[in-house]
């Protein structure tokens, strides 16, 4: 009877487990959809994930998804050379680390690097020391340590904490240097003049956001984390923009 009780127990648990890990997406408008999730790579152009959700099947392409989610991975999509695929996120931050399929199987044997400035490039086979410490060589330490042969292909996750450690001290040291009552009005001036001298879609919605931000500082008004990522959200598809909008984030929640 003892028996029978923990195998109850154990298959309840794994019920309630498998309950919690829905696979969803997130769309670019930040629609949450859960379903059945299968993704479609394709050699050029742009994946697509399917989701059936009570027997009904809708099909998005990667330009109108934010974040995947299946069976616990996260998968961004993420511009490759002249598609956009969806990436399995192995570690994130202002340089992340992803894995795509190099072919239509599912095998995710490729590695790529992206960073939020909208640079990215393969983990590469060959010369690995050149072409990383090239990439990365705005970290000096980082660097160093590639070009020494004590950072290696063996250690691409180190590598990117590492980088991504080195980067926040800096922003750190940078924000150091500015009166703390001007930091973040500094910031959005500046955001706001980059994003002015851009083109894009979402343009009026982030100068939108931004201005109404600024109102809220200016009054001494806490900002609502929906306007946060309203304004992520308006810049997803302008890294550099993005990258500088993130900074200002920083600042905002301390």
């Amino acid at each position: 009877m003892q028996k029978i009780l923990v195998l109850f127990f154990l298959f309840t648990l794994s019920l309630s487990v498998r309950a919690q890990q829905k696979d969803y997406i997130i769309t670019l408008a930040g629609d949450s959809i859960p379903g059945e999730l299968k993704l479609i790579s394709m050699d050029k152009g742009i994946d697509r994930v399917q989701v059936i959700f009570n027997s009904k099947k809708k099909t998005f392409t990667a330009l109108q998804t934010k974040r995947v989610v299946k069976n616990g991975d996260t998968y961004h999509p993420v511009k490759h050379e002249t598609s956009f695929k969806f990436m399995k996120v192995l570690k994130h931050g202002y340089l992340s680390l992803y894995a795509f399929n190099t072919t239509n199987a599912q095998v995710w044997d490729g590695n790529y690097l992206y960073k939020n400035d909208g640079t990215g490039m393969d983990v590469p086979n060959l010369g690995f020391k050149k072409y990383m410490s090239n990439f990365l060589s705005d970290c000096e330490s980082v660097k160093n340590k590639i070009e020494e042969g004590k950072l290696g292909k063996r250690n691409v996750i180190e590598i990117v904490e590492a980088y991504n450690l080195c980067i926040d001290e800096r922003t750190k040291n940078i924000l150091k240097t500015v009166p703390t009552d001007n930091r973040e009005t500094s910031a959005i001036k500046k955001l706001l003049t980059e994003i002015s001298a851009e083109n894009f879609p979402t343009q009026k919605d982030a100068l939108d956001i931004l201005n109404d931000i600024q109102n809220k500082l200016n009054k001494k008004e806490s900002v609502p984390n929906y306007q946060i990522e309203g304004l992520k959200l308006s810049l997803k598809d302008k890294p550099a923009l993005l990258s500088q909008a993130e900074k200002l984030i920083i600042l905002l929640k301390k």
